[in-house]
């Protein structure tokens, strides 16, 4: 007799299965429940591998945690994660491929210790088996960045996501998946960068995340990931009170992908976080605007230190140091509180008599207005046009 024909046949399930998880609607995840559920109850009749009933409780599991049921999502991964260990051992090399169900279950149920205590000990066995170079252990790394970045262990996250990143790199010109994944590492270590007050790497980072969504990620600038890695370099814009750098990149999130985004499962308002730029923009004095640290923007190298001197006539813009205050001085001059022709600070208190034709021109009196007109003029027609 053919055993292999007495076994039972899963591929209409895998179609159900695959199905049900290309669709994203939780009507054919209930669907898909209702027919694993009945395989499942003819276990006996129909004598399962144990390979195939682990299948269906994996399968089971993935879509009660794609309902936000975790509880019932993890009976199934707990129970599929013992079968595996009874017939291929703990320490095996097939526990740590099926493991991730349980990682995502789990990170559902925000249950951070139980997470980094799994991926340790999946670690652990994979250097045994001398996978530390592969796909699977990075986004292992990843997991780990990521729960410790939860817990605000900034520096630990760091140093995960850079090991992450190494590996990653290796496989980011494969697919389009492992592409995606890759950036987002990048993403990951661009926010830890920020957490640290590391802010030019963050936005180097950051930036570099943007070129590559946008050359190799499906629909570039409607990708969901191109939205949140502009709304990450934007906060990071704001962060550093630089607000005319983070205006752009928001206006283009609420035109090109709508109002709000979805990251890490969570509605982002990009319009509301808009709004509020555009409010800080338009304040008369910005540096009364309350963060809390007192990192800014060189207004001239784009570079970022720490206690940096603002103008002191508009108090609007920083430099990192008198040279590149200097160097900045006449593209800066017509939109600081200075008067044009004397360079004296204007009283913020006081009417400020401006250009009437460019609106940008200051001037402390009358004699001011008409000595710099000479070399005013020119720019002033320019600014017409």
């Amino acid at each position: 007799m053919d055993v292999a024909k007495e076994k039972p046949k899963l591929d209409f399930l895998e179609d159900i299965v695959n199905k049900a998880l290309n669709s994203n609607q939780p009507s054919e995840y209930n669907k898909a429940i209702k027919t694993l559920l009945e395989t499942l109850k003819q276990k006996d009749k129909k004598k399962f591998t144990v390979d195939q009933e682990i299948y269906i409780k994996l399968a089971l599991s993935t879509f009660y945690r794609l309902l936000g049921n975790f509880e019932t999502a993890l009976s199934y991964a707990e129970k599929a994660i013992e079968m595996i260990k009874t017939k291929f051992g703990p320490r095996s090399v097939k526990y740590v491929m099926k493991v991730p169900e349980l990682l995502a279950v789990y990170r559902g149920l925000k249950e951070n210790v139980k997470i980094r205590e799994t991926i340790v000990e999946c670690l652990s066995i994979m250097d045994e088996f001398g996978l530390s170079e592969t796909e699977e252990y990075g986004l292992m790394l990843k997991e780990l960045a990521s729960v410790y970045y939860g817990e605000k262990r900034f520096k630990e996250s760091l140093d995960f996501y850079e090991k992450a990143k190494l590996i990653s790199e290796k496989f980011k010109d494969e697919t389009y998946y492992k592409r995606e994944n890759y950036i987002k590492v990048l993403t990951n270590i661009a926010m830890c960068r920020r957490k640290l007050n590391e802010w030019n790497e963050a936005i180097k980072l950051m930036k570099e995340a943007i070129d590559l969504i946008k050359v190799n990620c499906k629909d570039g600038n409607k990708n969901p990931l191109y939205g949140i890695s502009l709304y990450n370099l934007a906060s990071i814009y704001s962060d550093l009170k630089a607000y005319q750098k983070a205006l752009p990149l928001l206006e283009e999130i609420v035109a090109v992908q709508g109002e709000t985004l979805l990251a890490n499962d969570q509605i982002v308002g990009a319009n509301k976080f808009l709004s509020m730029i555009k409010e800080n923009i338009s304040n008369l004095h910005p540096e009364s605007i309350q963060v809390d640290h007192t990192y800014r923007l060189c207004n001239t190298c784009k570079t970022v230190v720490n206690d940096m001197d603002a103008c002191t006539g508009c108090f609007k813009v920083y430099y990192c140091n008198a040279e590149c205050q200097l160097k900045d001085w006449l593209n800066h001059k017509p939109s600081c509180s200075v008067c044009m022709e004397c360079e004296k600070v204007l009283d913020r208190d006081s009417k400020i008599l401006r250009c009437s034709a460019c609106k940008n021109a200051k001037y402390c009196n009358l004699t001011c207005q008409l000595a710099d007109w000479k070399d005013h003029k020119d720019v002033c027609a320019k600014s017409k046009k």
